[in-house]
């Protein structure tokens, strides 16, 4: 910046160029001198001075007119953190807890929070989920996928034990859900090599849990499930878990009527060892319907709700009972000796009549029927 001085009386004109600092300066007018005295240059004020002079005044406008720094109400905002869909390790591929990214196997977690977000009901609702899995229609009344392409009826576990019972399975009791894909022999012995599907249950915590959930919906849909826990003395815990279902469907006669319970109990034996058991109960009866018969090629042309079978024989019931029991025991900090065990018992039936022939020119088709005796 260039600032013109205000002219000495003695004809000596004095220029002063500043750089950097904005200021102005000011002086006042010469006396008159002798001509032959030089006149006297005019000094800036120095950095410092000015700095000190700008800040005093900033402070009184401040103070002033209010612009000041204001110290403000803290504002609070209520809510809940949002829940990660995001497991960090799992132990179905290798036995032990192992961060998901050092498994060497391609392993698919599913947690609680996306079952619980897309209200899946089913395995069949929640391995959508994985990518590679392919849900079958079961026919047979069960669970059924291929699995990269293999097919699977019995590569199912249980918290890593062997679950290979024929039913359709229900999520009310299970944490995640993990699918392991590829070859897993060496693990899990005799399987398909597509895969094996791994439903991790919830354990019991000596942490107080109460919820209960209630859902209603379209075609008469009802249901319930419960989760309780808490402690039992100074080393122990228990954990309930109950469902109940009354469903209907747009098929004529349609229903499904399910319920579960799952009673759990954890001990601690010392500082070392502890014990793990629990029994569960599913009792699964649905209605049977093999659906629409063809004619010319093409689905008959009836009501979409049109049933075709025998009210009364068309139906498919489940019974299964569960027990297992684990123990754990610390050697040392590296060093653990687990033993767990498994065993479960179906009580199966499933019959139906169905249409065994296209719709011929006079509307007549022929029907047929079977009945599969129950097993165990």
């Amino acid at each position: 910046m260039i600032q013109k001085l205000q002219r000495p009386t003695s004809g000596v004109a004095a220029v002063m160029l500043c750089a950097g600092m904005p200021w102005v300066a000011s002086a006042a007018p010469a006396q008159p001198t002798d001509a032959t005295e030089p006149a006297q240059a005019i000094q800036p004020p120095s950095i410092a001075s000015q700095t000190a002079q700008a800040t005093t005044s900033g402070s009184k406008a401040s103070a002033e007119h209010g612009d000041g720094p204001v110290q403000l109400h803290s504002v609070v905002v209520p809510g809940r953190a949002p829940q990660s869909y995001r497991i960090p390790q799992t132990s179905t591929a290798t036995g032990t807890d192992t961060p998901a990214i050092d498994i060497p196997q391609s392993i698919q977690v599913i947690p609680k929070t996306v079952l619980r977000d897309q209200a899946a009901q089913s395995l069949a609702d929640a391995v959508r989920n994985a990518p590679g899995v392919y849900v079958q229609q079961g026919e047979g009344n069960r669970d059924e996928f291929y699995i990269r392409g293999v097919k699977t009826k019995s590569d199912f576990f249980v918290d890593g034990l062997r679950d290979d019972s024929e039913y359709f399975r229900d999520l009310y009791n299970v944490s995640h859900i993990d699918v392991l894909q590829g070859p897993a022999a060496l693990l899990f012995g005799r399987g398909g090599a597509g895969g094996i599907i791994n439903l991790v249950t919830k354990q019991p915590e000596r942490d107080r849990i109460r919820e209960f959930e209630f859902e209603t919906g379209s075609y008469r849909h009802l249901r319930g499930t419960l989760d309780v826990g808490d402690a039992i003395g100074q080393s122990g815990a228990y954990r309930l878990l109950a469902m109940v279902e009354n469903s209907s469907g747009f098929r004529e006669h349609d229903y499904l009527h399910r319920y579960a319970i799952n009673p759990k109990f954890s001990f601690q034996l010392g500082d070392r060892t502890q014990i793990d058991f629990g029994a569960s109960y599913l009792n699964d009866k649905r209605f049977a319907d093999r659906g629409i018969p063809s004619q010319n090629g093409r689905p008959a042309n009836v009501s979409r709700e049109k049933f075709f079978g025998s009210v009364e024989q068309n139906f498919a019931y489940s019974r299964v009972s569960a027990f297992n029991f684990r123990i754990k025991h610390q050697l040392n900090d590296h060093i653990q000796l687990r033993n767990a065990f498994r065993v479960s018992e179906n009580d199966r039936l499933y019959q139906n009549a169905y249409p065994a022939s296209a719709v011929d020119n006079l509307g007549q088709l022929k029907m047929k029927a079977y009945h599969h005796p129950p097993t165990a």
